[in-house]
Order: C-alpha cells, then structure tokens, then sequence
C-alpha cells in the first residue's frame, strides 16, 4: 500500500506535492488545537456544573442536621403529582433548584427511592429501579463523579452520607455541557475547514512564486537541449 502511495505521489509535480504537504500539516496542526480547546472546554464547562452542584449539595446539610422537613401545602390546597414522595426529597424543593436535578436515597447500599425534578411547582419524575441501582455503586465521599444513568442521561453526582448513616445522592444533567461541546466541536471543524481552503490558496501561491526560477532554469535547459550541436 505505501508503495503504491509513494508511486502516485511520485507522478505528481513537485508543486502539487509541496501543496499537499502545506494542507497536511496545516490540517494536522489544526486538529490538534481543536483537540485541546474541545477538552479544554469540557473541563471548564464540568467545573461550573461541579460548583452548582457543590452550591446543591449544601441543600443536604439543613441547621437541624438530617433531611429538611417535607413542603407545607396551605389548607385545602392540592398536593403536586409526586407529593407522596416529597418526605425523602424535601431538598428538591429548595429554592434555587433547577430543574432536572436528581435526587436518590440509598439504604444498606440499596436504592430506596430515585426521581428527578421536573418543573418548578415541584413535580418528581421517578427513576426506574434498573436504571436507578447504578446510583448505589456511587461512593458517599462527596466527590462529584459523571454517570451515564440508562434512559436518562448522563449526570454529574454527588453522594453524602447523613448522621443516620443514609446516602442521599444529587445530581445535575450534562445535556447543555454535550450540547455546548457539540456545537463548538462542530464550528470548530466548519472554521477548520474554510482556513485549510484558505491556506491552500495561499500556499499555491506562494510555491508558485518560490519555484519561477527553477521553472525558468527548466525553460532554459528545454532550450538548450533543443539547440543543434555542431
């Protein structure tokens, strides 16, 4: 197969070879910097999730210690759909809680209860059981870690244990962090593509001045090995 390569590139001129190599090595230092920046912004991007988390996690240490009290409803009043599991997810309902936040309780290494809020009156989406036991492997260290919870999505998770030795879990989607990545993952190639077109352009330019007076030498030699020779 190189031979083959190093056979077509040698039918080629050597202007066109010299093209070649330009666009090639303007691509590949343009690949490596949109490596860098994507991930560069990924952890950046990561890091603010990280910090609305940590300002979240702070939902779990009430004064009183252990789990805030469940909401109070006015008289009369009718409860949100999922109201009857608000007693464990109290802390959903704290002001300042975006909306889809994850909320898990964890027994005895067990997922008791798993949901996640899904509007601003308070309303629970329940986690199904299969999809909600991959949140029992989490380590209750308070470190932030990134899970792909099936049929979900992918969640930055925190695990704190509380005073009675439950494991409460919160979390926060990493959609707007793949989205923004995306996005910029794809202008990134679209800018790469118009500047690799650019240099090109210009890099023809520039090889065909650099090689005029090696082509007026060939003109020359062309020349004179037309000449008759006494």
């Amino acid at each position: 197969m190189r031979s083959r390569l190093r056979r077509r590139l040698a039918g080629l001129s050597l202007r066109t070879r010299l093209l070649i190599l330009v666009a090639g090595l303007l691509a590949t230092a343009l690949f490596a910097v949109g490596i860098v920046s994507s991930l560069a912004l990924s952890d950046r991007l990561v890091a603010q999730v990280d910090a609305e988390l940590a300002a979240a996690g702070n939902r779990l240490d009430p004064p009183a210690g252990g789990l805030i009290p469940p909401f109070e409803l006015d008289e009369g009043s009718a409860p949100p759909a999922g109201f009857d599991q608000l007693d464990e997810f109290a802390f959903l309902r704290r002001p300042g809680t975006s909306i889809g936040t994850l909320g898990a309780v964890v027994v005895d290494g067990e997922v008791q209860n798993a949901t996640i809020l899904t509007s601003g009156s308070g309303e629970l989406q329940p986690i199904d059981a299969e999809a909600g036991a991959t949140l029992a492997e989490l380590p209750a260290d308070g470190t932030a870690s990134t899970v792909d919870i099936d049929g979900v999505g992918d969640y930055r998770l925190v695990a704190e244990r509380l005073p009675d030795d439950t494991v409460v879990i919160i979390g926060l989607p990493l959609d707007s962090v793949q989205t923004t990545i995306y996005r910029f993952i794809a202008t990134e190639a679209v800018v790469g593509v118009v500047l690799i077109a650019i240099g090109a352009v210009a890099g023809r330019m520039i090889i065909r001045m650099a090689l005029r007076p090696l082509n007026r030498v060939a003109a020359t030699a062309r020349r004179v090995a037309g000449l008759e020779l006494d």
